[in-house]
């Protein structure tokens, strides 16, 4: 029998069921909610909803409102769409649907996970999702105390998560400012937002879409540059060594591009302009720019494209480099008139 539930808005209470079916192929229930009418606070019974003609709008008069539906099934049905429910269900299990619902309540309020609760009591997710049980304090601090403790259930989610992320995978760094010490993770470092507070890094790997994979957590102090090693190790670890990683300009030291193709990454990434060997070739490129057999033609744009070959060597005599290059201290770029690139497998 399907259990009945009231939402309450104004000084009227609706009636909805709410139904869980499984279909062939599914891999989680299917939530099926039906609108059944307006409770009449007098006798307790509910008066049904009219029925409707043909053509008339799908949408009950008094149906709820998008700010406690919209969001919700927004939210869950493109959950639902990027694989991330079947994911969770698969690596949490039964609790993976209340990861789910957390995240979207977080969502929906903008706000800390201590609002979790009060937005959960306030949005249609647990009825979209079949979910019978609720979100009281107690509740929130056994889901907090399983997802604390489910350090492999964690790299499982990562590796599906991974896994339908085709063969090209982009990697970023952001911070998150603190006024606390985040259990020994806040550090003082480059601040991003230009704060005067210690800040937690945490590095993102996403799809080409720009759809999450898994994320990586690190002190503020970290560096950009020195958390690539560990992150593209990790990738490797989970499967993914085949694919190629997309990264912005700061992760190019020649340090770092020495390693990746030490161990056999394939990566694109900008070059910076105050490398000597990127002056080279732009000057090449100056020169020969109206050379139609550089002309390469992308999305109805026509672009000149000069392509060269670029070896990483020890430096003759170990120097300080600035930001605005790729060559480090110990390591430099060089071209093919460089005597040390035919040294170079």
């Amino acid at each position: 029998m399907p259990k009945v539930f009231y939402v309450q808005r104004g000084k009227k209470r609706y009636a909805y069921t709410s139904t869980s079916v499984y279909e062939p192929g599914s891999k989680y229930p299917k939530t099926v909610n039906e609108y059944l009418g307006v409770l009449d606070e007098n006798t307790g019974k509910i008066i049904p909803k009219k029925k409707r003609a043909a053509g008339d709008n799908l949408f009950e008069s008094d149906s709820i409102s998008g700010k406690r539906l919209g969001g919700s099934w927004f939210l869950l049905n493109l959950a639902e769409q990027i694989g991330l429910r079947e994911d969770l269900f698969r690596s949490f299990g039964a609790e993976g649907d209340a990861v789910l619902a957390c995240a979207i309540a977080q969502a929906l309020s903008g706000g800390p996970f201590t609002d979790v609760e009060d937005t959960m009591n306030g949005c249609m997710v647990r009825e979209l999702m079949g979910i019978r049980k609720s979100f009281t304090s107690p509740r929130m601090s056994e889901i907090t105390r399983i997802l604390g403790s489910a350090f492999h259930n964690t790299e499982n989610l990562f590796e599906r998560r991974l896994a339908r992320a085709g063969d090209s995978l982009s990697y970023d760094l952001t911070s998150v400012s603190t006024h606390s010490n985040i259990g020994g993770w806040g550090e003082w470092g480059y601040n991003r937002d230009g704060e005067s507070l210690k800040q937690m890094n945490v590095g993102l790997i996403t799809d080409k879409k720009g759809v999450p994979a898994m994320f990586e957590l690190y002190p503020g102090s970290v560096s950009d540059v020195s958390t690539l090693e560990r992150t593209v190790d990790r990738v490797k670890e989970m499967g993914k060594g085949d694919c190629v990683m997309v990264m912005d300009r700061i992760f190019g030291s020649a340090g770092n591009l020495e390693y990746m193709i030490a161990n056999g990454y394939s990566f694109a990434l900008p070059g910076k302009k105050g490398t000597k060997c990127v002056k080279s070739l732009i000057s090449k490129l100056v020169k020969r720019r109206h050379d139609a057999d550089l002309w390469r033609m992308h999305d109805g744009t026509v672009y000149t494209v000069l392509e060269a070959e670029v070896a990483i060597v020890p430096k003759r005599k170990p120097s300080d480099e600035g930001e605005d290059s790729n060559d480090t201290g110990e390591y430099e770029l060089v071209l093919d008139d460089d005597e040390r690139f035919r040294d170079v497998p």
